[in-house]
């Protein structure tokens, strides 16, 4: 992942604002439509699933199946159920460095894909929005004009 898209996914999610405080710069446009078009998919999937009670429980369902399948059942996965509990104690201690950026070569991967096409798809969506809302409030204006 470049450091222009962690820093896009940074600023969509916490403010310019804090990213300015911490010296982590603002992304490239490209990286912003990326981000754009990434929230806007992730937003279609939620709602349409939410939109139908149906297909989210069976959406779930096969998650959990999935998941117990990988962790439970899989060749190097625990082979039953475990006996003891989790527990997770952060190690306060370990630090990682900042990473120097790579080179300026934008990758064209199929989460980038995926997103720009669903920020486009969002654009063309509001465009013809727009011309739609325009022209009727372009016909009912002319109406109420030869009144």
């Amino acid at each position: 992942m470049a450091p222009s898209e962690l820093s896009s996914r940074f600023s969509w999610l916490n403010g310019n604002e804090l990213c300015d405080q911490l010296g982590i710069g603002r992304p490239s446009l490209y990286y912003w439509a990326l981000m754009a078009g990434q929230v806007l998919f992730f937003m279609a999937i939620c709602y349409t699933y939410r939109a139908f009670p149906a297909l989210d429980r069976r959406k779930i369902s096969a998650f959990r199946r999935i998941i117990w399948t990988v962790i439970v059942e899989d060749k190097q996965g625990l082979g039953q159920e475990t006996v003891f509990d989790f527990k997770y104690i952060p190690a306060l201690t370990k630090t990682t460095k900042a990473e120097k950026p790579r080179g300026g070569v934008v990758g064209r991967s199929g989460t980038e894909t995926r997103n720009l096409r669903a920020f486009s798809l969002g654009c063309f969506f509001l465009l013809a929005v727009a011309v739609v809302s325009f022209r009727c409030v372009l016909l009912v204006w002319r109406g109420v004009a030869t009144l």
